[in-house]
């Protein structure tokens, strides 16, 4: 069969638009799937912690062994206290601490149960605020005084003498309706300076400007 002009000129059109077809889906065994084979997978996003209350009250039962000035042995005193807490960022918090401890008559020399008011102003560092064990450093300076309820104003003020502590702590917060209720327990070293008007008799008997005590306390503190 001649071809004709018409015929040559169809034939080519058709093979460029076959070509053409050809390029547009891509090389032969491909298809739309691939393309959508490589869509990008979504991000996960980790979830924030939850924020830390500001606030926190609570209450303390301390345990003390007072080194006395004048004495070998350590004196054990015990009593409680409350304790004001501020937390200024999740990892540093500020704490006021008041407490009155006493030691058994059996524990004096005279047979006289001791009494002794501290009050200290503390810096906490928690390492992993959000732990379920938190564990915390603690650093602050306060003073300590003769809490005799028969002292007067002078008398209690004469005895008043600085103190600094640093210790290691725990607090474990509790869960379900007490989720805002944390237990903790805290050692501590207390440096105890000499007292700014100790009577020259006294002070001829110490023989160091300052003695190191010990402390323990197990703590619940309320956060709001």
């Amino acid at each position: 069969m001649k071809s004709t002009p018409t015929t040559f000129a169809a034939a080519i059109l058709a093979t460029a638009v076959g070509f053409g077809h050809a390029r547009a889906e891509g090389p032969p065994g491909t298809c739309d799937c691939a393309v959508t084979a490589v869509a990008a997978a979504p991000v996960a996003v980790a979830p924030t912690a939850p924020p830390l209350p500001r606030w926190g009250l609570g209450l303390h039962v301390a345990s003390v062994a007072v080194q006395e000035r004048t004495m070998d042995e350590p004196a054990e005193f015990g009593g409680g206290g409350l304790q004001l807490r501020y937390r200024v960022r999740p990892r540093w918090q500020l704490e006021l601490a008041l407490a009155h401890v006493t030691s058994p008559p059996e524990a004096a020399t005279d047979g006289v149960e001791r009494h002794l008011d501290t009050a200290m102003l503390s810096v906490l560092y928690h390492p992993r605020p959000h732990a379920r064990w938190d564990w915390y450093v603690i650093a602050g300076l306060g003073a300590r005084a003769d809490g005799d309820p028969d002292l007067d104003d002078e008398a209690r003020e004469a005895s008043q003498a600085p103190t600094a502590q640093l210790g290691l702590g725990v607090e474990r917060r509790l869960w379900g309706a007490l989720r805002k209720v944390g237990i903790s327990a805290q050692a501590t070293a207390v440096a105890v300076g000499q007292p700014a008007e100790m009577d020259a008799a006294r002070a001829a008997e110490v023989d160091e400007d300052v003695k190191v005590d010990g402390g323990f306390a197990i703590g619940a503190t309320y956060y709001f």
